[in-house]
């Protein structure tokens, strides 16, 4: 695993894009602002136009592409794709149920004895960084000395950073008090992008609500208070921050701006060119669809997936939940992102880096590029013999297998053989039943089953792992008006056969015979 992950850093790097944090970023389950993004139980938050938005389910997986462990606190995410005229930046929400925490400090908060002690904090903090090989921090002052309003009972700071690699940080903290505990909203930005933020950032803290019950004014005596008040709210809360977003920010012009800014300008440059949104479509059936395999289509702008599910004799015994499990999980999809993205360079630099290298370079740009298509292809092979060896296979076998996509011409299509190799074993219903849409599979299943229950020649390999008679029940039947096939479904409002089966029609409603 550790070679692998070798494999796909080199990958990454050579390609400009961190694919793993990527594919990270883009299985999250996003909801586009405007809406209202759920932080928990105990809150709320207004999502801006054009933002992102991820609540529990999701920010784990954030914590991860950015490369930090996750408390279990965190709530949400706002994440704000830059564009021409502005950065890209995020929220983090975290919620620390501490208690009611007494606002007594909030007219003479020391700013300068709560410096020193984040200071302190983060010299004693170094010592454990050192150790363990990361980054150094070291505190530079506040950006915004601390406040609190009463009027809203939110607690706001911000102080600056850098590390001993150069890289600068900024963290525009608030501390959004309540009944039970604090929810912490931390702003990562870069430093020169902060003052023109704040007024949006605090627009939407504007927008943030706690549920009935969790407000700063219901608390009731006999409730939990705080064993802490604002100062050291402020002096803890600023430390901790500081480090997470000094590691956000170590990764965030890799990740976040490479992931919104470079994917997104592809996305919609290509989606200008097609009309097509530049991402993994869902998979279809190709038509015509033969007897004898399978052969499913989805586009991964600009390239078209093309994968082949071909009967055998002997499957491995399993299930949709499982495949559908092991074609999502973490190591494939990384995998086939990886390799898809590799691809996409590779043809790139084929097709138009070669040209170019030669035209504004002579011969020695030629053979610069012709280098850097064989440096893909050599990232490619060895990317795809790793993943081989992860499904099982010898090294002598995963190496042999892999070779032919150290080619120019067929290292695009590495990814696409990587999913053949992985769904090999797998009857072919049972893999089509994964991948495809439920109303696609159903469109490709039905004249099957239909053949199948009806004496018709069809090849039963194709619908092997699959209950023939509940999903001939379940086909038997069409819902709506007018007159319909029950061989392919069709609907037509009159006439006595179907065009292309040549069956029959029956009302709508009336199961099939």
């Amino acid at each position: 695993m550790a070679a692998r992950s070798l494999i796909c850093r080199l990958a990454a790097y050579l390609t400009l894009l961190p694919a793993v944090a990527a594919a990270q970023l883009e299985k999250i389950p996003w909801a586009k602002g405007p809406t209202k993004g759920q932080l928990g139980s105990e809150a709320s938050i207004t999502v801006p136009v054009n933002c992102l938005f991820t609540g529990v389910n999701g920010v784990r997986a954030f914590m991860e592409a950015t490369q930090n462990n996750a408390s279990g606190k965190e709530r949400g995410v706002v994440l704000c794709p830059g564009n021409a005229t502005s950065e890209t930046w995020f929220v983090l929400f975290s919620y620390d149920e501490s208690g009611y925490v007494r606002d007594d400090e909030g007219s003479h908060l020391d700013a300068d004895a709560i410096l020193a002690s984040v200071r302190s904090g983060t010299e004693a903090g170094n010592r454990e960084r050192k150790r363990r090989g990361w980054a150094t921090l070291t505190v530079e002052g506040w950006a915004t000395k601390p406040f609190y309003d009463r009027a809203t009972n939110n607690l706001t700071w911000a102080i600056t950073a850098h590390d001993n690699e150069g890289g600068r940080t900024v963290n525009h903290s608030v501390r959004l008090l309540g009944r039970g505990g604090v929810m912490h909203a931390d702003l990562v930005t870069t430093p020169d992008a902060l003052t023109a933020l704040v007024p949006t950032f605090n627009g939407m803290i504007g927008g943030f609500s706690y549920s009935p019950g969790n407000k700063y004014a219901e608390w009731r005596s006999g409730d939990k208070v705080a064993a802490y008040g604002l100062t050291a709210l402020v002096a803890g809360g600023a430390g901790v921050a500081l480090v997470k977003s000094g590691l956000l920010v170590k990764f965030w012009k890799l990740i976040v701006i490479g992931f919104a800014a470079l994917v997104g300008a592809l996305k919609r440059l290509w989606s200008r060119i097609t009309g097509k949104r530049n991402e993994m479509q869902p998979w279809t059936v190709e038509p015509p669809e033969t007897g004898d395999r399978v052969r499913l289509l989805s586009w991964w702008s600009p390239l078209a997936s093309a994968i082949v599910l071909a009967p055998r004799e002997k499957y491995r015994r399993t299930d949709v939940d499982t495949v559908r499990a092991q074609v999502e999980g973490r190591d494939l999809y990384t995998a086939l992102f990886d390799l898809r993205v590799l691809g996409i360079a590779e043809l790139l630099v084929l097709v138009l880096g070669v040209w170019f290298a030669l035209q504004r370079f002579g011969t020695l740009g030629f053979f610069v590029a012709v280098g850097a298509v064989l440096l893909l292809c050599v990232v490619i092979f060895t990317a795809l013999a790793f993943s081989a060896h992860g499904l099982g296979k010898p090294w002598r076998t995963a190496l042999r297998w892999a070779f032919p996509y150290l080619s120019p011409f067929a290292a695009p299509r590495a990814a696409d053989a990587l999913l053949e190799e992985t769904l090999r074993d797998v009857p072919p219903a049972v893999a089509s039943a994964a991948l495809l849409p439920a109303d696609e599979f159903q469109r490709w299943l039905r004249p099957l089953v239909y053949d199948a229950t009806n004496g018709r020649e069809v090849d039963r390999r194709l619908l092997e792992g699959l209950n023939l008679k509940q999903l001939s029940a379940s086909l038997a039947s069409h819902n709506g008006a007018g007159l319909w096939c029950p061989r392919c479904g069709a609907t037509f409002v009159q006439g006595e056969s179907c065009s292309e089966c040549d069956i029959h029609l029956v009302p709508a409603g009336t199961p099939s015979a």
